[in-house]
């Protein structure tokens, strides 16, 4: 039995190695809190991702968090007047539809980033390329064979051309904010949870001195 652990193991690991190996991810420094980062991935993916992925776990009122009053998510965000802060993001693509135009129903956004990770959609977005085989002309080395076209294409192109050298530094700023977004949908109270935290460490630790009083007024008498 002991021997079948160790070969699952092996086996495990090369699996890892073998996927890792496949193509190096870039890096990506995600600042949780740079609300203006937000703001702009967020503009990203309602003009260019919401017409196909919803973020169902991502409700209008989470938004707030990052600066936007609710007359702005209503204006600016779902276009809507009449929408209330516990609805979520929602795509106006039909399932049925979606599945016979792309053979497949895009995925639901809200928790890209915990099931890939940030430097795994940072390199996603900056690696399409233009591919002939393809039926749309691009493909991902990520996902070979990919149902999504490079939607970002034009904004790439534009961008290029007021960057220095072959960088493309713009670019990659715009992809960062995309995925800073992203990186905040998965996890809207994460700052806040990081802070209440840190205020219940601090809280114990001040309630340390005097159930350590407590205790040695306890004891005194028993050593004795």
């Amino acid at each position: 039995m002991k021997k079948i652990y160790i070969y699952i193991i092996l086996l495990v690991s090369s699996f890892s190695v073998c996927a890792k190996s496949e193509f190096k991810l870039m890096d990506v420094d995600i600042d949780y809190t740079d609300t203006l980062s937000i703001q702009r991935g967020l503009g990203t993916y309602i003009n260019y991702c919401v017409a196909c992925h919803s973020m169902k776990e991502v409700t209008l009122g989470s938004l707030q968090k990052v600066g936007l009053t609710e007359s702005q998510i209503k204006d600016f965000v779902v276009f809507n007047k009449d929408a209330k802060m516990t609805e979520y993001l929602k795509s106006s693509l039909d399932p049925q539809s979606a599945k016979a135009g792309f053979g497949i129903v895009p995925p639901d956004l809200s928790l890209s980033v915990r099931s890939r990770g940030e430097d795994w959609l940072y390199t996603y977005f900056l690696s399409f390329y233009e591919d002939s085989q393809s039926s749309h002309g691009w493909n991902n080395p990520l996902i070979p064979g990919l149902a999504m076209p490079h939607v970002l294409a034009n904004i790439e192109n534009e961008l290029k051309k007021v960057s220095v050298g072959n960088n493309n530094i713009e670019y990659n700023t715009y992809i960062k904010d995309l995925v800073t977004f992203l990186a905040f949908a998965s996890e809207p109270n994460r700052v806040d949870r990081k802070i209440i935290g840190l205020y219940v460490v601090l809280f114990l630790i001040f309630l340390l001195i005097p159930f350590t009083l407590l205790k040695n007024e306890f004891w005194k008498d028993i050593k004795k």
